[in-house]
């Protein structure tokens, strides 16, 4: 779903009906407050850069005002201050380094307040409730202990993915999202999934799909313009408005019905063990259960799960696309895999640290194509001084994930698909490793990373171990070369590609079948 000209006329001539009598103060105010100021593209009255700000892609604009103005690059959409950070140092300066002053967040008005994704706690800035969320999240997936116990789990839904991408290969983006899916779903909330209609699963893909195709949160037009929030939708044009309607009842369903699922359980004494239900167990430990407590369990449980799922299916089929396109690195992987697991078993978490070869891997699929191009918004809390230049309190900070992935300093050649590039035997020789950005930065990190790593080097390893993939051929047999296409949006993945999908023998369609069984 996206913008189309008839909403960008509504769009343009409500910002004119309503803010032309400010015209005057902000353009001298603007002004006035320049000098100081990192460089950007040139603003003019009003609108001030919004007319520059792109629909789609925005990564790939922002990077080229980062070679014509630098890495930070000082942007006014609208009234809201922003500063696009194009590299990793200037990132690490001022989301790490000055984390207490950069850590805010800046208002999500579509993604959020229009559509009601995201919890309180993508909106939340520094507080009290805020910390209480990342001590909950922090106890579930960044404790090795709390890891450790999903383990069996990840194990079973592996091999239900190898089952399935035996069976239906051609469905290999359901296959993705059902084992991300029943996972989380299963931490979370307890709830097994047992086939890839399962219907909470199917409501939280439509749900998703929903989100993330209208663009990155905090830098949407609605973001910048946030009183067209209030059009009817009826209103000639307001087809975002009529997305957003549509979408929020998606997430109602997506997030309260599984919660639902839980506190029945725990009603009946039938609940099975899940992040749900052991929140509010503990907090019923110390006295009844408040409505805001409530609330807070509901709607951390639905972003966790919600997150987690798109970012690691969608990595995973970028991981796919980089093999069909690159066939001597998935050899490479399976000579590595073949020398070291051997035939007779499959691979899992204590084989990891004797793959290297399959950890730059891993590495340059997150690089190649990062799914989370702009990352989630920060926000200034008060005013700073980086470079000499002024960051004004409330400026809204975008890191542009994308343009750091394909930063030529520190990944030559960022086109090309190369794992050697992290094959360095010390930091001086080897590329950095792009989970240092892919997730976040500082206080604002993603709290579910350790979780979505494992998830996915189970997946690759599992896959490289079994799977013959290869390019599909056409009718005359002609190999197929997809393009190296993705979406635009929250979310960037690649667009539906052709390719061919086998066991690498009937030895190893067995073995699956036997763990499988051995776990059931």
């Amino acid at each position: 779903m996206r913008l189309t000209e008839t909403d960008i006329l509504v769009i343009a001539t409500s910002l004119v009906a309503t803010t032309l009598y400010l015209a005057y103060a902000r353009i001298f105010r603007d002004v006035e407050d320049s000098d100081h100021l990192p460089p950007g593209p040139k603003p003019i009255p009003v609108l001030n850069n919004l007319h520059q700000l792109p629909l789609d892609r925005q990564e790939e604009t922002f990077a080229k005002w980062a070679r014509k103005y630098g890495d930070i690059v000082y942007a006014k959409f609208g009234s809201t201050p922003t500063l696009i950070v194009n590299s990793l140092e200037s990132a690490q300066d001022l989301m790490i380094t000055r984390s207490r002053k950069y850590s805010d967040r800046p208002r999500f008005v579509f993604l959020y307040e229009m559509m009601q994704w995201g919890s309180m706690f993508v909106q939340m800035s520094s507080s009290e409730r805020l910390r209480k969320y990342q001590t909950w999240m922090r106890a579930a997936f960044q404790d090795k202990g709390a890891l450790s116990q999903y383990w069996s789990l990840q194990q079973r839904e592996i091999y239900t993915l190898l089952s399935g991408l035996f069976e239906a290969p051609d469905d290999y983006k359901e296959h993705f999202k059902r084992y991300t899916g029943a996972i989380l779903m299963e931490i979370t909330y307890g709830h097994r999934v047992t086939s890839l209609d399962d219907h909470y699963v199917s409501v939280a893909e439509r749900t998703l799909d929903g989100v993330v195709s209208y663009g990155p949160p905090g830098t949407t037009v609605l973001d910048f313009l946030p009183h067209l929030k209030y059009l009817p939708a009826w209103f000639p044009g307001a087809t975002f408005k009529r997305h957003a309607n549509c979408v929020q009842k998606l997430v109602r369903q997506t997030i309260d019905a599984p919660f639902k699922m839980v506190q029945d359980g725990m009603t009946s004494g039938n609940a099975s063990h899940s992040l749900a239900a052991s929140l509010l167990e503990e907090i019923m430990s110390d006295g009844p259960i408040t409505k805001e407590d409530e609330t807070d369990v509901r709607e951390l449980s639905g972003i966790l799960y919600g997150a987690g799922t798109e970012t690691t299916a969608s990595t995973l089929a970028v991981f796919l696309l980089a093999m069909v396109l690159n066939p001597d690195v998935y050899a490479k992987a399976q000579a590595e895999m073949d020398r070291v697991i051997g035939s007779k078993r499959l691979p899992d978490f204590d084989d990891r640290k004797s793959l290297p070869y399959l950890e730059c891997v891993l590495k340059e699929t997150h690089r190649w194509r990062t799914v989370v191009p702009l990352g989630i918004p920060h926000k200034t809390l008060v005013h700073d001084e980086y470079r000499g230049f002024d960051i004004p309190a409330g400026t809204v900070i975008i890191p542009n994930i994308w343009a750091i992935s394909q930063d030529t300093q520190m990944y030559p050649e960022p086109i090309s698909f190369r794992p050697e590039r992290y094959w360095g035997t010390d930091q001086t020789t080897s590329a950095v490793d792009p989970r240092m950005f892919a997730f976040g930065f500082g206080r604002r990190i993603c709290p579910g990373r350790h979780i979505a790593d494992a998830n996915i080097w189970l997946a690759m390893a599992n896959m490289i171990a079994t799977l013959s993939i290869s390019r599909a051929r056409d009718r005359t047999g002609v190999e197929i070369t997809p393009p190296s296409s993705f979406t635009s949006g929250f979310t960037s993945r690649p667009i539906d590609f052709p390719c061919t999908i086998k066991p690498r023998s009937e030895s190893v369609v067995r073995l699956v079948s036997l763990m499988s069984s051995s776990l059931t």
